[in-house]
Parts: C-alpha cells; sequence; structure tokens
C-alpha cells in the first residue's frame, strides 16, 4: 500500500474515533432482541461461517458498502459461489447463515480476508499440536507491566497461563513489524524490555498499571484501541517534524489498526463457535 494511502486511512480513523467519543449509541445497533441492522455506505466483510464437529472454515467477501452487498448476495446467491451458502447440510435461511462484521475501511477488510478466508481451522487446535504444524494462532500471557506474544503455540509454557487470541496476521510479518516498534511504543509508556525473536515477543513497562501501555494490551486482548492512545497518537503525530517520522508514525499506527481489527473479528468468529 502507498504510503498516502496509509496517511488517508489513519487520518481518517482518528477523525471517526474523534467524532464517537463519548457516544454510547449508533443508529445501526439492535434493540431488544431483534437483529442488527446493517449499516450502508460501510465497509467490512460479509461472511458464512462452516463447522463440524472438529473444524470450521470462513467464507468471506469484502465490501464497500455492507447493506448494498448483503441485498446483492441474497437475491442472487449462486452468483457468489466461494460464500458456499447453497452447499452442505445447513439448513438455515440465508438471512441466518450470511453475517457481517464492520471495519474501518476496505484495505483493512481485505487484509482480514487474505488471512482467514477458506482455511479449515481446528475447534481445539491445542488438542492436536505437533512440532511440524505448531497452528496459526497467536498466544499471548499478560500482567499489569508485562506482554508475551507467542505466534505459535509454545510448548515451554503451560497452556493454563496463556490465552489463545487467535490468527491474527502472519508470523513473519508481524515479528518484522514489532522489531521496528520500540521507539514507537517508548513514545507511549517507559519501555523497560524489548525483544522480537525465535518466534515470540516480549515488552514490559518501567511501571505497572501504566493506562497507554494497558491500552496497547487491549489491542491484542480485546481488539479495542482506547480513546486514550488515539488521543496520544494524535498528539505524538501533531508533535512529528520531519516526514519521515509521520510516515513511520502512520505506518506503526495501520499496523496496530490491522491487528485490532483481526482481533475483533476472530473475538465473533468465536462466540459463534
Amino acid at each position: 500500500m502507498f504510503q498516502d494511502d496509509i496517511e488517508l486511512l489513519v487520518s481518517q480513523t482518528f477523525k471517526e474515533a474523534q467524532e464517537i467519543e463519548g457516544k454510547s449509541e449508533f443508529p445501526w445497533e439492535a434493540t431488544g432482541d431483534s437483529f442488527l441492522e446493517i449499516p450502508s455506505d460501510t465497509p467490512g466483510l460479509l461472511y458464512y461461517l462452516q463447522k463440524n464437529s472438529s473444524t470450521f472454515v470462513i467464507r468471506m467477501i469484502e465490501a464497500e458498502d455492507l447493506r448494498s452487498m448483503r441485498e446483492r448476495i441474497i437475491s442472487a446467491p449462486e452468483d457468489f459461489p466461494t460464500l458456499r451458502l447453497l452447499s452442505g447440510e445447513d439448513e438455515r435461511s440465508l438471512e441466518e447463515k450470511l453475517n457481517f462484521f464492520e471495519c474501518d475501511n476496505l484495505q483493512i477488510a481485505k487484509s482480514i480476508k487474505r488471512q482467514l478466508a477458506n482455511k479449515r481451522f481446528p475447534l481445539h487446535e491445542e488438542r492436536i499440536l505437533n512440532v511440524s504444524d505448531p497452528g496459526d494462532n497467536w498466544w499471548i500471557k499478560h500482567d499489569q507491566k508485562s506482554l508475551n506474544i507467542y505466534f505459535k503455540l509454545c510448548r515451554t509454557e503451560s497452556i493454563d497461563t496463556l490465552t489463545k487470541v487467535g490468527p491474527l496476521g502472519d508470523c513473519q510479518e508481524a515479528m518484522s513489524w514489532l522489531n521496528k516498534l520500540y521507539g514507537y511504543f517508548s513514545l507511549l509508556f517507559p519501555v523497560k524490555d524489548y525483544s522480537s525473536a525465535h518466534g515470540q515477543f516480549f515488552m514490559s513497562c518501567e511501571h505497572g498499571n501504566n493506562p497507554l501501555f494497558q491500552e496497547i494490551v487491549n489491542v491484542f486482548t480485546t481488539g479495542e484501541i482506547g480513546n486514550g492512545l488515539w488521543e496520544r497518537l494524535r498528539e505524538v503525530e501533531s508533535q512529528a517534524k520531519e516526514p519521515v517520522v509521520i510516515e513511520s508514525l502512520n505506518k506503526a499506527n495501520y499496523f496496530l489498526m490491522e491487528i485490532a481489527s483481526m482481533r475483533s473479528f476472530w473475538i465473533e468468529i468465536q462466540d459463534q463457535l
């Protein structure tokens, strides 16, 4: 993606985060037991979750406008064979099969699709772990002042101490990015220890309960980028003078946006398994 595209996408997200800050209601929220109304003019993913007793597959398509694309699919599902809505033994209606997930922009929707679409995932990866294929899920361990990410299930850690957060992206690409972000995180909170190698990432903060450190942890655990983090990132960007610094900030911000979106989507999938 070109730098101008990244800068535009990040700035749009900053603006949207500022506009919705403090709001608790959205025009497409459901009330009572009714289904969520799909928003118009909103990018994201339309997907069908196929599952059996041991595995599942996510069939998906990205959309610039979720509502209009959903209407097209429901009216002519045969035109979208990759979604597999007409195959299998699932007797639910098309409306029940077809789910949606909102994204900040179309590029993030495409990124999620590239990473997760049409792959067969085991329901319980930890039960079938083997050396040759350690699985796709990321696992994390964290406390008030440290974050440890394992990009594959680690045999040296007790499974009870780890949280499975899903396949949040290409492991090598993520490690490459994290190798470059020590200075970025240091702008947000005092970093004590920092390392990214051998299939894992570790970072600790000088002080426990630092709010911005906790918000970075939340990116990986809950898929949320809090208002405090957005405010600090806007402040850092406004203070940057050199174009190369602004470019680096935009790329790092976008990396976090992708991780948060991937985690949010995976939480939604987990809730349906």
